[in-house]
């Protein structure tokens, strides 16, 4: 607090500022709202009442042990010193500081969050997303790099376009490229190159940039008219490796050097015209769809020793004895060992296509029959890409209807067959349950709706939902999969593996009575430190997840799941923040905070809350909610009709088409029935049915006692004709009535 600060005279202040202007200003203790201004000079007015505490005590005084902000900033007025609000820096002024100050940065050790270059970066990629060329544009995202663990050699500021990318790692994008020795930054219109590279191999790789650098360059002619070079000799004055792949990907640049960085329209205009150039490419270019087959290549273990082999390479070779014209690099090959136990083993991809060659020296050692492979054969070059823990047997694939015509089962005499993408997506599936932490499902909407059993068409309305307002909410009765969709659709929104370890970028908080502000925002927690105990300001559950949003310079998306949203006292829990929530570019000051600093919610933060709709606090919260959250209902049936609990017993293979009927019209006729008695607020929801042995009579009746019926007591506790209503909903009296009785 302020009071900590003992009394001061101007003369202290003089001797800090003589200090600063000595020995400079540490990286941690820099201004970041206000500016003490004296003979033309700012300075960070915090730091200066450290030092001048020192002058008069003899002791520095620890930033942890006062407040910032006014209370500090009136000390230093009261002694005739100006402070005023920071002044934005331009755009030219952060290259320019960038440049001068980023190699001492880089060879001094320090890194992370606290020192004034990452403020610096993410002060720039505030800057260029409010740029007018930018902010008009939807489809534009801005991402940054400084490095990770350690500074990079050569940092980044990237303007993606979401049509073509969303990752600097493939794709074509505008782009800021330092030079390693800071003598200039290049703003580009670039690709990228890792993806390429993974895939092809680094020769492939650079040719096929090169091809797309000149396809891009045909739409991109009018850059030259604003001073870019159309051409891929740029010089990052960096290491030989790190320099050729940057300029491998290059399709137009311009060079701004050190001390001659023009002024913020000129860069602004700069921008617009490569975001113009780039948008011309994506409108006029004819977008064919990539139509990657899948095969599998057999090997004889006789012949090979393949298990070894996939264990020990990365990359191998595989003879080509049928098909060469039609595999192309990029198609999914299924490897397959012949023998007693044959089957799947693991899965590549092509990454050289069909072509005269040897076979690799390090894959020689594997050789089992020398004969088998003697001299030049035409040979694909594979990637693997997973080796199975698990292999998917030959009996297990003649089993399933749908494989049993695989070629490799029909006329296995051969090693290359064409696999049909019918075929594939179903031995995808088998892979998945057979092998889950080897094939864990993709964070696409194809593999969320496979385990959600939701439409992708209803998955999508979702994804807009939260990309238009940020926050939404299931509602549902109790069984509709609020939380279960809630927590997946989450991952696949922030990009993650649907099925995988916890993520900071995902956190899940359930609300109570009990929960409160200080629990979610922030609050007074005691801390022990030396033997006694200390009282401080302590983040809850949501100001962490903003504060690695905010300090997230890729701007990746963070997501805040609140289950039982309505079991919460909303406005004691969410206090300033339901503002906040409706007007994102909205900055308060939060009521633990006292050193001026302001808050607002990242834009890349989005909340999903989930909702009983059976509750009977749901009325009180309503119009504290309504214009703060877009609601989405997660009905179990929809037009008389039950798509999850549908596409759940698809699925299950072990289940008699006679069983799913069964399942299916009890499920129907039940929520019918109690439509008719209470509405759709109180259906009973699909997941108490999505049981293994729900097919069973057996296992019907275990659901029913000890799920069902207890639900429905509790639904009519208060009728007076409560017994008469529950001897109506028993299996027998369901199970002969009609789903289109209901009214």
């Amino acid at each position: 607090m302020a009071s900590a600060i003992p009394k001061l005279e101007k003369q202290h202040v003089l001797a800090a500022l003589a200090e600063v202007d000595a020995n400079g200003v540490p990286p941690d203790r820099n201004a970041k709202s206000f500016d003490l201004l004296y003979n033309g000079q700012s300075y960070p007015p915090k730091y200066v009442i450290s030092l001048a505490v020192k002058t008069a005590t003899g002791e520095e005084l620890e930033p942890s042990a006062f407040s910032g902000g006014e209370p500090t900033n009136s000390i230093l007025r009261d002694l005739g010193f100006e402070v005023v609000p920071r002044a934005k820096q331009s755009l030219r002024d952060n290259l320019e500081k960038v440049m001068a100050e980023y190699v001492a940065a880089r060879t001094g050790g320090q890194f992370g969050k606290t020192h004034e270059l990452w403020g610096v970066f993410a002060e720039l990629k505030k800057s260029f997303r409010l740029l007018g060329s930018v902010e008009s544009n939807p489809n534009l995202r801005v991402k940054a790099s400084v490095g990770q663990g350690n500074w990079t050699k050569v940092p980044w500021i990237a303007v993606l376009d979401e049509r073509e990318t969303d990752t600097t790692q493939r794709g074509v994008y505008v782009v800021f490229l330092f030079r390693q020795d800071m003598t200039g930054v290049y703003l580009t219109l670039a690709q990228g190159v890792t993806e390429p590279q993974k895939q092809l191999g680094l020769k492939e790789a650079r040719s096929f940039l090169h091809r797309r650098s000149a396809e891009v360059r045909t739409y991109t002619q009018d850059l030259a008219d604003y001073g870019f070079a159309l051409d891929d000799r740029i010089d990052l004055k960096a290491d030989p490796g790190l320099g050729a792949d940057y300029a491998d990907s290059v399709i137009a640049y311009k060079l701004y050097q050190k001390g001659n960085v023009p002024d913020d329209e000129t860069i602004e205009t700069d921008v617009a015209a490569l975001l113009q150039a780039h948008g011309r490419y994506l409108d006029r270019r004819k977008v064919e769809p990539e139509t990657f087959r899948t095969w599998i290549f057999q090997a004889n273990p006789a012949y090979y020793d393949l298990a070894g082999a996939l264990r020990a390479l990365k990359q191998q070779t595989w003879q080509v004895t049928a098909h060469r014209d039609e595999m192309r690099v990029g198609d999914t090959v299924y490897v397959w060992e012949s023998g007693p136990n044959a089957g799947i083993v693991g899965s590549a991809t092509i990454e050289i296509e069909p072509k005269e060659m040897e076979v690799y020296p390090a894959e020689k050692q594997f050789v089992r029959d020398q004969s088998k492979f003697a001299g030049g054969r035409t040979l694909a070059v594979l990637g693997i890409q997973k080796v199975l823990k698990k292999r998917l047997l030959r009996s297990e694939l003649q089993e399933d209807p749908i494989l049993q015509s695989l070629q490799v089962i029909r006329q296995p005499q051969g090693t290359n067959f064409l696999v049909t993408p019918v075929q594939t997506k179903r031995i995808e599936e088998l892979l998945t349950a057979n092998n889950p932490d080897v094939f864990p499902p993709e964070s696409t909407l194809a593999s969320l709706h496979q385990l959600t059993f939701l439409p992708t068409d209803q998955l999508t309305e979702i994804e807009n939902i939260l990309l238009a307002k940020k926050q939404v909410i299931f509602e549902g009765p109790p069984g509709s999969g609020k939380t279960y969709v809630a927590q997946l659709f989450a991952r696949y929104f922030a990009g993650l593996p649907l099925r995988g370890p916890a993520s900071p970028r995902v956190r899940i908080v359930q609300f109570h009575q009990s929960y409160s502000y200080e629990d979610f925002v922030e609050g007074i927690r005691p801390e022990t430190k030396d033997g006694h105990i200390e009282y401080r300001v302590a983040p809850g559950i949501f100001r962490r997840i903003c504060k690695d949003a905010e300090d997230d310079l890729e701007e990746k998306r963070y997501v805040v799941i609140i289950d039982e949203i309505n079991r919460g006292n909303i406005s004691r829990i969410f206090g300033e923040l339901l503002m906040l929530l409706e007007y994102r570019d909205l900055e308060v000051e939060l009521p633990y905070q006292k050193d001026g600093s302001l808050f607002s919610i990242p834009p890349n933060v989005f909340l999903i809350g989930t909702m009983n709709t059976t509750d009977r606090s749901l009325a009180q919260i309503d119009y504290a909610l309504r214009r703060r959250f877009l609601f989405y209902r997660l009905a179990p049936v929809v037009a008389d009709t039950a798509p999850v609990l549908s596409g759940w017993l698809e699925s299950q293979h072990a289940i008699s088409s006679e069983d799913k009927l069964t399942v299916l019209q009890l499920f129907l006729a039940l929520n019918g029935r109690i439509r008719k008695e209470l509405g759709e607020h109180f259906q009973i929801g699909h997941s108490y049915f999505m049981q293994p042995d729900v097919a069973t009579a057996v296992g019907r009746k275990r659901i029913w006692d000890h799920a069902v019926l207890p639900l429905l007591e509790e639904y009519f506790y208060n009728r007076r004709d409560r017994e008469a209503l529950l001897a109506e909903f028993g299996l027998e009296q369901l199970l002969g009535t009609k789903s289109s009785q209901e009214v």
